[in-house]
């Protein structure tokens, strides 16, 4: 009888050791859940990794997407002053059939102007009224040399020269 109840007394404590064994594997403690942090890898398999590492991933890959956003704002500033470039000479030849308003506006003043070497000529703004405004511009130093308020609907403009 006695071996009985010794032999119920070790099956009762290995269960118990079993079941603290599993609860402790199954549910991590609150100081280790603290400590480190799960990260997916292939398939479903999670590697426990130290917080202070995944900071530092974090922060590496926010350093790596800030110069690859700095990396690519550069060729887009390049095409924009390229686009820039070839929309002024685009306006600047169309004296044969202008298209659009501001074509025609820096037509007028261009055939009221006259020489077009070493002036550049552009629609500085349209006024409430619809007229748009052009100034002449000397190409090197970009100082406004004329300025033209234009009704390109009358074909009829006002020319202030700057001294």
């Amino acid at each position: 009888m006695k071996k009985n109840i010794g032999m119920i007394i070790l099956a009762i404590v290995i269960i118990i050791i079993a079941a603290i064994l599993i609860v402790w594997f199954a549910f991590p403690s609150p100081h280790k859940t603290n400590e480190t942090i799960g990260t997916a890898v292939a398939g479903n398999e999670l590697e426990e990794e130290p917080i202070e590492n995944v900071i530092e991933n974090i922060q590496e890959n926010v350093q790596e997407n800030t110069q690859a956003n700095e990396t690519i704002q550069i060729p887009v500033e390049e095409n924009t002053q390229t686009q820039n470039e070839v929309e002024n000479t685009s306006s600047e030849t169309f004296e044969e059939s202008p298209e659009t308003e501001e074509e025609r506006a820096i037509a007028i003043a261009r055939g009221d102007y006259g020489s077009t070497e070493n002036v550049k000529f552009g629609v500085e703004g349209i006024q409430a009224d619809g007229r748009y405004i052009v100034s002449v511009r000397d190409s090197n130093t970009t100082e406004a040399l004329v300025y033209y308020t234009i009704d390109v609907a009358a074909g009829t403009f006002e020319k202030r020269e700057m001294n």
